[in-house]
């Protein structure tokens, strides 16, 4: 979690930092990332979100495409688990 932790707060840095819409849009990718990792569903949609936003090149759309698949996976997972149970 230490390593997720500082993870975030260079993607939050370099947010802050951004001075491109391509940057902006590589460190919600990353944030997005974080917040999977640590079970923060609704943080990592709304960073997806925010990544689309800023989304320009062909590149970014496809890292895009890629992070919104993760997460929708994340929550239809998240949302099987309790019916399961």
């Amino acid at each position: 979690i230490g390593d997720v932790n500082r993870a975030e707060e260079f993607f939050k840095q370099s947010l802050n930092g951004a001075d491109t819409r391509e940057l902006k849009c590589e460190a919600y990718l990353g944030l997005s990332v974080c917040y999977l990792d640590t079970g923060r569903l609704e943080q990592a949609k709304k960073a997806v979100e925010s990544a689309a936003e800023y989304a320009a090149g062909v590149p970014i759309k496809r890292k895009l495409s890629n992070a919104k698949k993760l997460v929708e996976q994340a929550f239809y997972a998240a949302k099987k688990k309790p019916e399961e149970e």
